[in-house]
Parts: structure tokens; C-alpha cells; sequence
């Protein structure tokens, strides 16, 4: 779940061997932060072998952060990551620039942010720029030592906050983009946690060892496909899925009328 580059990219260093020849799943980064990025990005990507960039943007209405988010930034000081020129190295973050969000954020004035995204897709998607842009009204609400601790506003036990995140793949003068819009970042990490650890239990990863959360297999024509290094495998059937990754205005587009594009070997061999 972690979110800290730091800790993702010890994981990925120091137990990619370990875990592959134990036969074990491990995703180091799979909440809110890292997570949701990452699989925005391998959604955005499409069929794209390459991009010339990725950017990650990310608009909250605000922020209230937990204890857990307040001791992390204590204990984060300093220059972060950043991946650029196929580089990964500790820089400051890209310029601030303007960033036109969907409804309701519209333009936003937007920093760079150096999160776990920085460090796990440049591990399985062809690109030598990411790139991870925050609005300013949470940067504000963090940094400000009296912003309160996010407080449940029904039943559901959800706070009040609302975000946007959107990824964009660039490659040339072309862009494909991914958007979740949601309620409450703490309260969407429990919902992905729970799926992956759902997949991974059930024997639907398509690969051990330290994995990133957009190297997950696909379901299509009814059938879970998995991608290792030799392309997509052969579909297995599965009697039925106990949960969907898809964020709600994904399947909302879906159901209508949009289409996603499929990798090609999808396409091509939907029954292989």
C-alpha cells in the first residue's frame, strides 16, 4: 500500500529475486497513491507499445490528512524521484504548469508530485517521461499544521472529500487518457487493496515476484488473459469474478457506448 518511492523501489531492488523464486505475488504499491496511477496509465496506454510521456494528474477539493499522511511527510523529507530521459534519479519535481481537468475541477494551477507511480510505471511501460502533477488546494491543506484529520460525512463512512485523476499517454501529437472520478482517497485504497489481494489469492496474477499494479491480466471475450514478457497467453474461463478493478464512471462510459481499444492480440485472436 505504500505510496513512499523510497520503500516501493526497496521492494523492487531487494526482493524481485526472492519472491520470483518463491513463487510469490508482491505489489509494493496498490492504494490511492501508486496504485490507481499506475493502473490509469496502463488503461490510457491502450495498445501503445511506446509513449513519448505519461503524466499522472490528480485534483482534490481538499485534503485532511490522517496521522499515517502527516508522519509520512515528516519522515519524507527533501528531494524525491523523479524519472526523466529513461533516468530515474533525485531531482526536484517538474514545473509548475496549468492543467484542465473533467468536470467539476475544470483548469487547475498544478505542482509536480513525486509518489510511487514515479517508480513502478516506467517498470513495465515504455516511456522515457513520467510525469505526476497535484492542484494546489490539497498542497495548501497539507502543509498547513491545523488542517484537521478527514471525518466520515454518512453512513458510508466516507468523507466529504471529492478527487479527479487522469492519466495521459503521449506519443507524438497524439494522447490517449484514463479519468476516475471519486469520493474520498483513503476510503477508494480499501476497495483496490481488497481486489488485488482477491486476484492474487485466486491464482489470477499473471506473473510472481514484485509487480507493479498495472501489470494485471485482462478480461476479455469471457475470458482472464495474462501478459508476461512473450505477449498475452492463452484466456483461462473463469466461473466468476467476486470483484471489478473498473472504476463506476469507466463502466458508466461503457455501458454508453464506448468502446475501449483492446490489444491487438485481443482483437485479432479472441479465443486463443
Amino acid at each position: 500500500m505504500a505510496a513512499e518511492q523510497e520503500a516501493v523501489l526497496a521492494v523492487f531492488e531487494r526482493f524481485a529475486s526472492a519472491a520470483r523464486d518463491a513463487g510469490v505475488v508482491v505489489i509494493p504499491a496498490m492504494a490511492f497513491y501508486g496504485g490507481l496511477g499506475d493502473l490509469l496509465a496502463t488503461a490510457a496506454m491502450g495498445g501503445w507499445d511506446t509513449a513519448d510521456e505519461i503524466c499522472i494528474a490528480i485534483a482534490l477539493d481538499s485534503w485532511k490528512p490522517t496521522r499515517g499522511t502527516r508522519l509520512t511527510g515528516q519522515r519524507n523529507p527533501g528531494r524525491h524521484f523523479i524519472f526523466s530521459n529513461n533516468r530515474l534519479e533525485h531531482a526536484d519535481p517538474p514545473p509548475a504548469r496549468k492543467w484542465n481537468f473533467p468536470p467539476p475541477f475544470g483548469q487547475q494551477d498544478v505542482v509536480g508530485l513525486s509518489l510511487a507511480e514515479t517508480i513502478t510505471i516506467p517498470r513495465h511501460l515504455q516511456t522515457p517521461e513520467v510525469r505526476v502533477y497535484i492542484n494546489l488546494a490539497p498542497i495548501t491543506d497539507i502543509r498547513d499544521p491545523n488542517t484537521p484529520a478527514p471525518t466520515a460525512a454518512d453512513e458510508s463512512g466516507r468523507s466529504s472529500q471529492i478527487f479527479v485523476m487522469e492519466a495521459m499517454a503521449r506519443r507524438g501529437d497524439a494522447e490517449r487518457r484514463a479519468v476516475v472520478r471519486g469520493r474520498d482517497i483513503y476510503a477508494t485504497t480499501a476497495p483496490i487493496v481488497v481486489e488485488a489481494t482477491n486476484r492474487v489469492v485466486n491464482g489470477l496474477a499473471n506473473r510472481t515476484g514484485v509487480v507493479a499494479a498495472g501489470e494485471a491480466y485482462t478480461i476479455a471475450h469471457g475470458r482472464a488473459f495474462c501478459w508476461n514478457e512473450q505477449g498475452y497467453q492463452a484466456g483461462q474461463q473463469i466461473p466468476r469474478a467476486d470483484g471489478l478493478l473498473t472504476p463506476p464512471s469507466t463502466l458508466r462510459a461503457i455501458r454508453a457506448g464506448y468502446r475501449p481499444v483492446l490489444h491487438p492480440d485481443l482483437e485479432a485472436n479472441p479465443h486463443f
